[in-house]
């Protein structure tokens, strides 16, 4: 059900023609929002207790993956794929 979610906001996000930068974070911050979203609603059925929640985001933070900025390294043209 996620993978759904990002698709949909990825081409929304598209549609509305950010620049490449902007379209990047905006892809974070609704990537964080939705995360947090899925946890709230997994702590309202007691899937996840708070214990879970706190190591979950240690071991996120520890990796670093909230820290650390995304770099695009290179751009891949649909033209170049199809040759």
């Amino acid at each position: 059900m996620t993978t759904s979610f990002v698709v949909l906001g990825a081409i929304f996000l598209q549609a509305i023609d950010l620049s490449r930068d902007m379209l990047i974070q905006a892809m974070e911050m609704r990537s964080a929002v939705s995360t947090l979203a899925l946890a709230f609603a997994l702590q309202q059925h007691d899937v996840l207790t708070a214990v879970d929640g706190i190591l979950s985001l240690t071991r996120t933070l520890r990796q670093g993956a909230l820290t650390r900025p995304i770099t695009v390294s290179k751009t891949v043209s649909c033209d170049s794929i199809s040759q």
